[in-house]
């Protein structure tokens, strides 16, 4: 190996380390997160499409900083005594949801690297009022594709995990029903609460991308790279081929329909 390459090697592990490390935050952080409804998450894909975001795991991203966003806001409410206080807050940030959203997907469009957009400071706090708030560093896509990358997986087969994480995260709220119904799971991949990890679902979507193209089971090297049982990825892909086999209709956003349909 040349230095060149052991160099790499060891740049690699490090950042394994730092995701590790960042899925054990998050579950820290934002184990008791409520993920946004079906109906939301269609809201939030068809606002996507409307903005020219409609891809490349922007959607699913978007989400993701929203429900950290609104987990953030609601958790300062809960500290406020006044009730009357309270429930005037909630109403202002209802009638803000889209505007919120709008940020969301703003946010997620700059973090792409395929994004070439000039966005305003001024824009997105206008959009989300809240200093206290961190964006992740990492994209679930992101953090598929460099999972894939370590697999010496090839670009040709990297193009559709960005769609698969997409569909991955609209239909988060089955996919994790179907996690808790899972007796072959242990207990702590069942329990209540937001349970899959960007990290988790980052792998489940690798490992779905190689199932659903015939390529050999990706399971023991994804086990290997992020520490976390060979069942929950094996299961967490099983939940994950599901949804993308079962091409309902159901709260199914715009962008996904054209796709089913085409």
């Amino acid at each position: 190996m040349s230095g060149l390459e052991t160099a790499s090697a060891c740049f690699h592990a490090e950042w394994i380390k730092l995701l590790i490390k960042d899925c054990e935050q998050e579950a820290e952080e934002f184990g008791a997160i409520k993920l946004l409804p079906p109906k939301g998450r269609a809201i939030l894909w068809n606002l996507c499409s409307v903005l020219g975001f409609p891809s490349y795991g922007i959607p699913g991203q978007a989400c993701v900083i929203f429900e950290r966003y609104l987990y953030t806001i609601f958790t300062g409410y809960t500290t406020i005594t006044d009730p009357r206080l309270q429930a005037e807050l909630l109403k202002r940030s209802q009638k803000r949801c889209i505007v919120m959203m709008t940020g969301c997907i703003l946010l997620a469009a700059k973090m792409n690297s395929s994004q070439s957009i000039q966005i305003n400071a001024n824009v997105v706090r206008l959009c989300l009022l809240c200093k206290e708030f961190q964006i992740p560093i990492w994209s679930v896509v992101d953090i598929a594709l460099f999972l894939a990358s370590e697999m010496n997986i090839t670009v040709e087969k990297m193009r559709g995990i960005a769609t698969i994480v997409d569909i991955s995260e609209f239909y988060k709220v089955d996919i994790e029903i179907d996690l808790r119904k899972n007796t072959q799971l242990p207990l702590q991949f069942r329990r209540n609460g937001n349970i899959i990890r960007s990290l988790h679902l980052a792998a489940g979507a690798v490992a779905a991308s190689s199932r659903l193209s015939n390529a050999p089971d990706s399971s023991d090297i994804l086990t290997y790279l992020v520490k976390i049982p060979k069942i929950y990825i094996q299961c967490l892909c099983d939940a994950i081929v599901k949804q993308i086999n079962s091409n309902r209709q159901r709260h199914q956003p715009l962008i996904l329909k054209r796709k089913s349909s085409s």
